[in-house]
């Protein structure tokens, strides 16, 4: 899986590289949300957009996500159905974020092959994000990210312990008309203890043809006393119309302590006329 991803990513990168050469520009300067009214989502890379939506805008991020784990003694699928993001442009700089979905997962036992499912309505988040400048020469577009996960809603196997926080900053780069990079650094806690650890992200994109762009991304968390645990992944977002995109990836995280993961995405965001 690892060595497949990595060489569609080196692909991804060439065939944007010799295109960026013959067609047209299709990445304008990166720029205040309000004054640009082309889709810009935050799905399906890990990697927060640093712009906003538009003022008195609505836009609906939705998909599913399947992750599998497995190790000697185990397997476990994780299903997160409806995964759902709604985002509203309260201000010209401020929009605010609501999250949710429904998780369906199963654990089997390999000696034994004996398994357990059990599924419900995941953890509620909510959170806003505040556009704070433009991109001026090597100064980076720059937002903030602020999100709350709530531990009183959902079913309970879904729920965390404790409530908890995700506060990142965002920037991005335009590279050329055809190339984008963006990425996120922050601090989260995991809601089970009272212990934070530090979150990045790093996405490199970029335009195919007219409606179709690719991306290749690394993110990850760490603390101070251990090693980064990272994850890569990369894929495809295909523009519909000037306001509905679709999208697919896929990504692993590479084998610690046994443990191997991989998981696939795919979703659709549309952004609804006011």
């Amino acid at each position: 899986m690892e060595k497949y991803l990595l060489t569609l990513i080196l692909i991804l990168i060439s065939w944007g590289a010799i295109n960026a050469q013959n067609e047209k520009p299709q990445f304008a300067n990166v720029a205040p949300s309000w004054t640009t009214p082309d889709l810009i989502t935050d799905r399906p890379d890990q990697t927060e957009s640093s712009s906003t939506v538009p003022l008195k805008t609505l836009q609906i991020e939705t998909g599913f996500i399947f992750e599998k784990f497995s190790d000697d003694t185990y397997e476990f699928e994780d299903w997160g159905i409806a995964t759902t993001l709604l985002r509203y442009g309260l201000l010209d700089n401020l929009e605010l974020r609501l999250g949710s979905n429904y998780q369906l997962s199963a654990i089997r036992e390999k000696a034994t092959d004996n398994d357990s499912t059990q599924q419900g309505v995941g953890a509620l988040s909510a959170g806003l994000k505040v556009y704070i400048t433009e991109e001026k020469g090597a100064w980076p577009e720059v937002a903030l990210l602020a999100d709350f996960t709530y531990n009183q809603i959902g079913k309970l196997d879904y729920r965390p312990t404790y409530n908890y926080s995700v506060i990142k900053m965002l920037f991005s780069h335009t590279l050329s008309n055809r190339f984008g990079l963006g990425y996120n650094l922050g601090f989260a806690n995991n809601g089970e203890n009272a212990k934070g650890f530090f979150v990045y992200s790093l996405v490199f994109s970029t335009s195919l043809s007219k409606k179709i762009s690719a991306f290749a991304e690394i993110y990850g968390n760490f603390d101070d006393s251990s090693i980064p645990r990272n994850r890569i992944d990369g894929g495809f977002t295909f523009l519909l119309r000037h306001n509905l995109q679709i999208d697919a990836s896929v990504g692993f995280g590479p084998e610690e302590d046994g443990i191997s993961m991989w998981f696939a995405n795919a979703g659709l965001s549309w952004r609804i006329p006011n």
